[in-house]
């Protein structure tokens, strides 16, 4: 649900800047998303730490967890949308982002 959500969004600000741009679609606006998502993750993450230490009532980590797993998603489909409009070999580049996020990970 939170993909297409993400995704959703995504395409209208795609379509936004496209048509500012004269009709000329570019890989680098599906990123604008991306952007604003990505200061959940240290909000999330900030969040549950504090709040597992404190020792509160256990809703308040789930919360923390939730505003870093919106963002995680919302990360992934922004990058994998702009692999795809980027290169022109898409399945090798969404293979190659996999195999490095695995070996990162």
């Amino acid at each position: 649900m939170l993909g297409f959500a993400s995704a959703f969004i995504g395409n209208a600000v795609y379509a936004r800047l496209t048509e500012a741009n004269g009709g000329k679609g570019l890989p680098e606006y599906r990123l604008p998303v991306l952007f604003v998502t990505a200061w959940f993750v240290p909000i999330g993450l900030f969040w549950y730490g504090w709040s597992a230490q404190a020792h509160t009532y256990w809703i308040m980590p789930v919360i923390g967890t939730i505003f870093f797993g919106c963002a995680m998603v919302s990360i992934f489909v922004s990058i994998g949308n702009y692999l795809v409009d980027g290169f022109r070999f898409a399945a090798s580049a969404m293979a190659a982002a996999t195999v490095l996020r695995s070996l990162f990970g």
